[in-house]
């Protein structure tokens, strides 16, 4: 919670009118790392607090004036959850998720903290051991329990999720605000009139880091990306930096009287922090440089901060009444390569292309296929008008291997990433160049003076167990064969050899048992011949085919 004082907040909450929507009216092709929008809540007098980001995207928000809970979709739709669950006198301030799929509350002046069922609304409250202790926020420990501060009760409190409460006093005058996780399976803390951070063990041992400068009033503390922690000096107007060792850094904010409050780690690695007095939303990288973003609406106070899994930074406006969002230029990042589905890779037949699983929540996709000499992906080249999430494959796909390219977008941007595997189109292609048929059908020229014969006998039994195969009158040859017995429609009935690789003495052969599904009568056998790539410039496709009478 910003320390802010009363004359302030009463002039702002005048100045601040009510709207629908107000902000950066920019469209997502044309928005950049800091730009802000902004969403009104439906009560004019909600007084947002806190934030915590859901797995699902839903944004938690604690309210103070009107209510106890909100809720915000990404795409900035706001609706109260418990209007009536609390009364708004207790003040809640913290929220966390917590092990158990409950939303964990640390109700200020309720001097209390609650758990709330999403799903149902359900409240179920604890109050603290000692009056007035102010509870101010909450984090979920790596224990499993909740960890919490109490402001004004100079306490780090722990209760678990069956609401026992246990609590460990600090030296008087801590004012212990915000607590969060540390790296080193801690709890830290910052103590904002004991000017200093501290950490609790799990088991209760208490650490303290004084600060280098006095009077600095620490608020917002995070982990940050580097492995440290981040924290906000509010009345010293810098963001300070500690290691687990307790090894201390500092950065001047460059505006004067900023009043950094809370802080959190973003998607691109970068800390974000509110500025309540500068009415800023501002990133420091962790190296120290610092960039500020204002706020459109003026006298916002913006209070909690957090991270959305869209990858931007979601703020709540105290004053200004408002949810705000700030883009972090964090586009979608492949998490699982995109997958192409259909195992036959005959001409004509279609291909279908996933999207893959992506973090930074994609809003739309888009679709290339390409064909690859090779199975290098620096042969690959689009193939034009391929842009849909299925493809049908082509006789220019003859010898070559295809791939679809991904691309996903949100508002900061676009990324794409190539399909798991490449698939080689093998079957089903016409001649190239297209040699003459010796007579019979049997037997084709493949190449000057190579021809491929297809061998099998003319009266099979059903249930019979045969041989077929193609034999190449040159042992140099080298492609795949694909046999199938096909009725006198042209209906392939089955598939005799879907893939068989030539050999190196020529031949490419399968033993098959004719099934008794297969009804007596005139059938022929064909057989599909690919070369590989590298003879597909001297050696031809070909098929070749047979008639047989299938007997009882």
């Amino acid at each position: 919670m910003p320390l802010i004082r009363p004359g302030l907040v009463a002039l702002l909450l005048s100045a601040c009118t009510a709207g629908l929507l107000v902000g950066a009216a920019t469209s997502p092709a044309a928005a950049a790392p800091g730009d802000i929008r902004e969403f009104a809540f439906p009560d004019a007098a909600a007084t947002p607090q806190s934030l915590a980001s859901d797995a699902d995207g839903t944004l938690w928000i604690t309210l103070r004036g009107t209510a106890l809970l909100a809720k915000s979709t990404l795409d900035g739709a706001i609706t109260t959850v418990l209007a009536g669950g609390s009364s708004p006198s207790t003040g809640p301030d913290g929220i966390a998720l917590g092990p158990d799929k409950r939303l964990w509350l640390a109700e200020t002046t309720g001097n209390r903290i609650s758990a709330v069922t999403a799903a149902t609304g359900a409240v179920a409250s604890f109050p603290l051991p000692q009056a007035g202790s102010a509870p101010r926020s909450i984090v979920a420990g790596p224990d499993g329990a909740l960890w919490f501060t109490e402001f004004a009760g100079n306490r780090i409190g722990r209760i678990t999720t069956t609401g026992t409460i246990t609590e460990y006093t600090l030296a008087a005058g801590s004012a212990p605000d915000t607590i969060t996780n540390g790296p080193d399976g801690a709890l830290w803390f910052t103590m904002r009139t004991g000017n200093a951070i501290g950490r609790i063990t799990t088991q209760g041992a208490v650490s303290s880091y004084p600060l280098p400068s006095t009077g600095a009033g620490p608020q917002g503390i995070t982990q940050g990306s580097d492995g440290n922690l981040w924290f906000t000096e509010t009345t010293g107007n810098r963001i300070g930096r500690i290691t687990p060792r307790g090894l201390i850094a500092e950065f001047l904010l460059p505006a004067g009287a900023s009043g950094p409050g809370q802080i959190v780690a973003g998607a691109d690695t970068n800390l974000w922090f509110t500025e309540i007095e500068g009415n800023r939303i501002s990133r420091i990288t962790t190296a120290g440089t610092i960039t500020s973003y204002p706020i459109p609406t003026p006298g916002a106070l913006p209070a909690g901060i957090t991270s959305g899994v869209d990858g931007n930074i979601w703020f709540a406006e105290s004053a200004g009444n408002r949810l705000g969002r700030v883009l972090t230029g964090v586009v979608p990042t492949s998490v699982a390569a995109p997958r192409v589905s259909g195992t036959s890779t005959i001409v004509g037949q279609q291909l279908t292309a996933s999207t893959g699983s992506w973090n930074w929540l994609p809003t739309s996709f888009a679709y290339q296929w390409q064909r690859c000499a090779t199975a290098d992906a620096a042969s690959c080249a689009s193939i034009a008008g391929a842009t849909a999430a299925t493809y049908t494959l082509t006789a220019d796909d003859a010898g070559k291997r295809l791939r679809v390219q991904v691309s996903a977008a949100n508002l900061n941007g676009t990324s794409s990433a190539p399909s798991s595997s490449n698939l080689l189109a093998i079957d089903g292609l016409p001649p190239a160049p297209a040699p003459p048929a010796v007579s019979g059908g049997q037997t084709v020229l493949v190449a000057p003076g190579v021809t491929a014969t297809l061998k099998h006998p003319t009266r099979p039994k059903r249930g019979s167990l045969r041989s077929y195969a193609v034999r190449f009158s040159s042992p140099a040859i080298r492609g795949t064969v694909r046999i199938s017995l096909v009725d006198p429609s042209g209906t392939v009935v089955r598939v005799i050899a879907a893939r068989r690789t030539v050999k190196a003495n020529g031949v490419a052969k399968r033993l098959w048992r004719l099934p008794y599904a297969v009804a007596p009568g005139q059938y022929s056998v064909v057989a599909v011949f690919s070369p590989s790539p590298d003879q597909a410039g001297t050696v031809a496709a070909a098929t070749l085919r047979r008639a047989i009478t299938v007997r009882r």
